[in-house]
């Protein structure tokens, strides 16, 4: 009995012995492959780049021959290749999980991969504004950002209505000490100008560059040509320029004790008119009153050496400049306006929307090249008006009366200064 049972021990060890190397010397086949990190490639395109199909048997080297593959793709920073067993006991069914890291900016070649870079880098804004005299402007902003690196943006403007214009423009900011943003762009546009009641079209090409000297002081260059036509009048100028601005306002849609100061200087070269330098001083104040209210002040002041042809002559009238006269209503080679304004927020304008009531006293003048300006004539306008803060469409309604005209009424987005 006893030695039946040791012969019986031995056969058993003896069978085992036999049976393991037929399961460790069993063909491995894929199973199963996990991929993680990939926000780009599908996963179907990492699976063909990799040379690896579901259920083909394994050959050696395989893990080190998929990553291989995958690095030489040039589409991954980094590539990791986990070999796993599905169970304990099912040792030929191999799992394996890729891990990559995409080089970032790199898609695949077909059409899907633009459309999704497309849906991520970029955004889209309503346009939509009204301009005492010139009237509705309505378009679409899309704009691609990262498109030259972290901090850059690609715009193009489109737009209808008032203001027909298209436009490519670029945008970068720099953290270098001698720039801190540039930008420039190409465009063509077609609005009507309201004084000699006739369209002026233009096609401009411009670049601008900046740097902040401390907190709220900027100093800026820029440099142009433009394709100009008005009524039967038809030219080219190449301008060029610089600027100094000092600001204080943390809330540009309704500042409150801040100021806002700006200087300029501007070469004009035309093709059928002498060079022309002109000069511009914007001051704004801001003083808060009691609780809400702000008074608001504005000096502005356009000059030149010589005459400028008509459609460089800056206008006077209308909501941005002197109420209680038509938009364009005066046109010169010079001009100064002063405006008085007193804000009083009947909700707060710190939400979402504000609204109130303004009241305020306007004057200004615009005269042509060799007068005096204490020869000049000065108009002058008061009135009252409503206005309402929308997030992305404020609303200002004046009435004004003009001294030596009559009774208007002025609609435009947001305050004039």
């Amino acid at each position: 009995m006893r030695l039946a049972l040791v012969v019986s021990l031995v056969a058993l060890v003896a069978h085992s012995a036999r049976a393991a190397p037929v399961q460790a010397g069993a063909a491995e086949v894929v199973a199963e492959v996990r991929v993680q990190g990939n926000h780009t490639t599908p996963d179907d395109e990492i699976l063909r780049l990799a040379g690896v199909t579901i259920g083909e048997p394994l050959s050696p080297g395989a893990t080190e021959q998929i990553a291989a593959r995958l690095r030489s793709s040039g589409r991954f920073r980094q590539v990791e290749v986990r070999k796993r067993y599905r169970s304990l006991e099912a040792t030929r069914e191999v799992a394996f999980v890729v891990i990559v890291e995409e080089v970032p900016g790199r898609t695949g070649g077909t059409i899907a991969a633009p459309v999704r870079w497309l849906r991520r880098q970029s955004m889209f804004f309503p346009m939509l504004s009204y301009r005492d005299g010139y009237g509705v402007t309505y378009g679409l902003r899309t704009s691609f950002v990262e498109t030259f690196g972290a901090r850059s943006r690609v715009s193009v403007p489109l737009t209808w209505g008032a203001t027909k214009r298209a436009a490519l423009e670029v945008e970068k900011t720099f953290r270098a000490p001698w720039v801190h943003r540039l930008e420039g762009g190409v465009s063509i546009a077609e609005e009507e100008n309201p004084h000699f009641r006739a369209d002026d079209q233009r096609v401009r090409l411009w670049g601008r560059a900046e740097r902040a000297l401390v907190p709220g002081v900027r100093v800026g260059a820029q440099a142009g040509w433009s394709d100009v036509e008005l009524d039967d009048r038809a030219d080219r100028f190449v301008s060029y320029g610089g600027d100094l601005t000092f600001d204080t306002r943390t809330n540009p849609a309704f500042p409150r004790d801040a100021v806002y100061t700006s200087v300029g200087w501007e070469g004009l070269s035309f093709n059928a008119w002498p060079t022309v330098q002109r000069r511009w001083i914007d001051a704004r104040g801001y003083l808060g009153l009691v609780r809400q209210s702000v008074l608001a002040v504005r000096a502005r002041y356009d000059g030149a050496n010589r005459a400028l042809p008509p459609y460089q002559q800056p206008l006077l009238g209308g909501a941005s400049s002197l109420r209680g006269f038509r938009a364009g209503t005066f046109i010169g080679d010079n001009l100064l306006t002063t405006s008085v304004e007193l804000r009083l927020p009947m909700t707060s304008p710190l939400g979402g929307g504000g609204a109130g009531v303004t009241v305020f006293w306007d004057s200004g003048t615009s005269y042509a090249d060799g007068e005096r300006l204490r020869r000049a004539r000065f108009h002058h306008g008061v009135g009252a008006g409503l206005f309402l803060q929308l997030p992305f469409f404020p609303v200002q309604v004046d009435v004004a009366h003009g001294f030596d005209n009559r009774v208007r009424v002025h609609v435009m987005s947001g305050f004039a200064f």
